[in-house]
């Protein structure tokens, strides 16, 4: 069954349970947003969404420590613990799949997300303001990046992945490029800083000279 969810006025869907589960794990939606299943015209809020609880409530597995307590404990067998920490972290289901918002409106897109800002705070982040392009390089790496191009299901196009190489490498360059030019101006500046402030001392002992020598 798939299912429509309404946030702040706009509907995202169609989606699966597994996309709401994820989108939970996210921040993207909050159990109080409502949710209404796919042939129905009634919206109930998440927190009561059956289907859900059930996945949640499947999805649970005991936490390393608590598998180590019951060794510890004599509960389990080395072997047993062993062979249940290896499955937790190769099948735990808890993990949802990353990123899977789609769009078929361009508009919903959230304006963070769209290709042209992100481009434009890339680019001129690399060349002339670092914290902007680690700041847009940090939403590349958490989301989608949407393009107005669509699929042959309808859904706008995404970012593909090897992007995030790029950018980490534009950023790894942009730092390498600041050091440099650091390192190259350091004396200059520093020497220009002497200078004025040589300039000022002089300035403020003809003052004081002027200002003693004047008639009372």
């Amino acid at each position: 069954m798939h299912y429509y969810i309404n946030k702040n006025g706009n509907t995202i869907g169609p989606c699966s349970i597994k996309d709401i589960r994820a989108f939970l794990h996210y921040g993207s939606i909050k159990l109080t947003d409502t949710v209404q299943p796919a042939g129905t015209s009634d919206w109930q809020p998440l927190s009561t969404l059956e289907d859900l609880t059930k996945l949640i409530a499947e999805s649970q597995s005991p936490s390393t420590l608590e598998l180590l307590k019951s060794l510890r404990a004599g509960e389990r067998s080395l072997g047993e613990t062993t062979k249940a920490i290896t499955k937790k972290f190769t099948t735990d289901k808890s993990k949802p799949p990353p990123r899977i918002i789609r769009y078929q409106n361009y508009d919903r897109v959230p304006q963070e997300q769209r290709s042209a800002p992100i481009l434009w705070q890339l680019l001129t982040g690399f060349l002339f303001f670092p914290p902007r392009l680690w700041r847009a390089a940090s939403t590349v790496f958490s989301s989608n990046i949407y393009l107005k191009g669509k699929d042959s299901r309808g859904y706008h196009r995404t970012w593909p992945r090897w992007v995030e190489i790029v950018i980490a490498l534009m950023i790894v360059i942009n730092a390498l490029a600041w050091c440099i030019a650091l390192t190259w101006a350091y004396p200059h500046v520093h020497a220009l800083v002497v200078t004025v402030g040589d300039l000022l001392r002089e300035a403020w002992s003809d003052i004081k000279a002027v200002t003693n020598d004047a008639p009372r």
